[in-house]
């Protein structure tokens, strides 16, 4: 029997796509078949569309895309139009499955919402593992952390913790103070969801680059990741020719958008991505703030 290579799926467009397409369905079905019908908010634009749409019974999705245009007009004048392709698709489809599974599920598939903030963060977390993996976002409060990051120099992680606590907060002060409890559980194991789909869960990874067009993949990693890199110098140990050697640290969800960025400049680089337990320093936890 062949073995499965997802590497091998990743580097192919359409399969990619399909796979951003399959994740955007899963988040999708999470959303609307466990944690709508309890009133569960797990931050998000989603989270917001499903505030409105108890409050004012306008249709979830329309809202989530309502919510959604005005952030990605804005990212587009920050970003530009590249960094929003697959983003945009993935926030178009996940409105559209939105909807659909919200008629098909009036009610939620477990009657606990408990056991649906569990399953809420199970599915949700595979689904975006999935759109991560590929290469996308899924639009929303991914934009505005990494808005917040382009113009105040905040971490996204603090941008994101700050938008969707905002949110899930707002969900409380409306509905019920126990609903905050069940969307911070939700947004704790669909984290450590994703963080499984994406590769084990390290709270970050290293990034070692073998290119010959180091130049060019170190300036790619600067414009399109924003992330920094150390250049070492190596030697081959074949042919004794000396080489640089470029060394980069992501947030897990940045590993898709880092390979598409090196192979898009060096379909032939070697690269070695290792998991690391804790990552300190700038754009990373701040070492003051270490016990």
């Amino acid at each position: 029997m062949k073995k499965f290579d997802l590497q091998k799926v990743e580097q192919k467009p359409l399969l990619r796509n399909l796979g951003i397409m399959l994740g955007s369905v899963i988040v999708a079905f999470g959303i609307a078949a466990f944690l709508v019908p309890h009133r569960i908010v797990a931050g998000g634009t989603s989270g917001l569309a499903t505030i409105i749409y108890h409050l004012t019974g306008v249709p979830i999705g329309l809202v989530a895309l309502a919510i959604d245009i005005p952030l990605f007009i804005w990212a587009f004048c920050v970003f530009g139009f590249k960094f929003l392709t697959k983003t945009f698709a993935a926030a178009l489809l996940m409105a559209f499955f939105l909807q659909v599974f919200n008629l098909v599920f009036p009610t939620a598939l477990s009657p606990d919402p408990l056991l649906s903030a569990l399953y809420g963060g199970i599915t949700t977390g595979a689904g975006m593992g999935l759109i991560f993996r590929f290469g996308a976002t899924s639009g929303g409060t991914d934009l505005i952390a990494a808005i917040f990051r382009r113009y105040f120099g905040w971490k996204l992680g603090t941008g994101l913790f700050l938008a969707d606590g905002v949110i899930i907060a707002l969900s409380g002060l409306i509905f019920s103070a126990d609903l905050i409890l069940y969307g911070i559980l939700t947004v704790f194991i669909c984290t450590r969801v994703v963080d499984l789909i994406q590769g084990g869960a390290a709270q970050a990874k290293g990034v070692f680059i073998i290119s010959t067009q180091s130049v060019r993949v170190k300036e790619a990693i600067y414009n399109n990741v924003s992330r920094g890199v150390t250049v070492l110098k190596g030697q081959g140990g074949y042919g004794g020719g000396s080489v640089d050697i470029l060394f980069s640290v992501i947030l897990p969800p940045e590993f898709g958008k880092m390979k598409d960025t090196v192979y898009g400049v060096d379909p032939d680089a070697f690269v070695v991505v290792v998991n690391a337990v804790e990552a300190m320093g700038e754009g990373f936890v701040s070492i003051n703030s270490q016990p």
